[in-house]
């Protein structure tokens, strides 16, 4: 970690110590990646009702280019896990098994 390390967590329930900026619904979410310098993306899925979810933000985050360098899955959604895993894979990300983050190569 460093100084300009900035972390965001789009989570509707979790908190994390340690992160600059928690976005609790999917347009939350969005808006941050596009607004604020996010080098490292902490995701949940499921966000709650009527909201989109985590692989739903993950897709369209690939599909505007603002998806940050780290990602970690934080979603206890093992289906979803699964799926977003194998999105990160495709779009060239490495699972880091020490840390249990996504590292774009």
């Amino acid at each position: 970690m460093t100084t300009n390390d900035f972390f965001l967590l789009i989570d509707d329930v979790r908190s994390y110590e340690n992160v600059e900026h928690t976005a609790r619904t999917s347009e939350e979410g969005r808006q941050a990646l596009l607004d604020l310098p996010v080098t490292h993306l902490l995701l949940d899925n499921d966000l709650g009702p009527e909201q989109d979810e985590g692989h739903q933000i993950l897709q369209w985050a690939l599909d505007s280019e603002c998806l940050p360098k780290f990602v970690l899955l934080v979603t206890a959604n093992v289906v979803a896990r699964k799926r977003m895993e194998g999105m990160l894979f495709q779009a060239e990300y490495k699972f880091n098994r020490r840390n249990g983050w996504w590292e774009k190569i």
